[in-house]
Formats: structure tokens, sequence, C-alpha cells
């Protein structure tokens, strides 16, 4: 959830399951053209959230698809995120956001949610040394507490 202290680790991690350049990516397309597209997303509230992945893929692949994914998770739950892979996921982050916010009526609204939120206005500052402190540690701990196999939920929608 947006409150949580655990946010900036769930905005790197979802940055690091998406994108052509994630490794989930890679070896679900590229390497055994299994789907389309997969990546992973976020509903965030304030205090309650989902952490989800998806995929586009043909009819009778998406037992593997599940598989890759599930395979990506325990790469990250063992530790296998390189510091290479952190960085370039945090860089990512930060270039993006900033991005985000290169107008006035952008910032004017990030300001205007952080009060409602009951964060400082200029909290946008903030978020640079926020996704430098996430550490692969941090990556570990999220996804053996989150992604833990009991508590997921699977659906698969077919034509």
């Amino acid at each position: 959830p947006l409150l949580d202290s655990d946010f900036y680790v769930s905005e790197v991690l979802d940055e690091l399951f998406s994108g052509m350049s994630s490794r989930l990516f890679e070896r679900v397309r590229d390497e055994l053209g299994l789907a389309y597209f997969v990546r992973s997303a976020r509903i965030i509230g304030l205090d309650t959230a989902m952490f989800y992945f998806y995929a586009g893929t043909a009819p009778g692949h998406e037992k593997s698809v599940l598989r890759e994914i599930a395979r990506e998770i325990k790469r990250v739950s063992g530790g296998g995120v390189t510091a290479e892979e952190l960085q370039r996921c945090q860089v990512r982050l930060k270039a993006a956001h900033r991005m985000g916010l290169q107008t006035n009526s952008n910032r004017a609204m990030q300001a205007g949610l952080n009060v409602l939120y009951g964060q400082p206005v200029n909290d946008w500052r903030n978020y640079d040394g926020h996704i430098d402190a996430v550490t692969r540690a941090d990556l570990v701990r999220f996804a053996r507490t989150y992604f833990k196999p009991g508590l997921r939920t699977q659906l698969t929608v077919k034509p």
C-alpha cells in the first residue's frame, strides 16, 4: 500500500518483473516463445494493495507461463537478483518519475495528492532516496513475505 514501508520495495520489484528487458519477459517471450507479453503490475490503495502478474499467451501455454512466473519469483526469493539488475531498475524508476513530473500540472497534481494522503507536499523530492534505499535483501524479504504460494490466486481467462 501507498503508506506502507514496503511501498518502494514493491516499486522496484514491479520494475524488475516488467518491461522488455526484464528476465521474466526475456525468458517467456524471447527464449521460450510462450507469450506476446508478460509483466507485473499493482493496484495501490492507502492501506491495502495487490501485486499481480499477467501475460498474453495462446491457449495451451497457460501452465508453462505460470510455471515461468513462479520460477522468477523463486529466483528473487532466493536472492538471485544481482546488484546490476537492482541498479538498472532503480535508474529506470527514477528517470520515469522525473519525466512524469516535468509539467507544472503534474507537479501540482502530485502535491495535491500528497496533501490528501497526509504526506509532505513536496514528497516527490524524496523519491530517489527511497528508491536508492531499497536493497537486494529487501527484495528477498518482500518476495518471501508476499509471494508465498498460499497467498496466490491464479486466474486464467480463455477465449
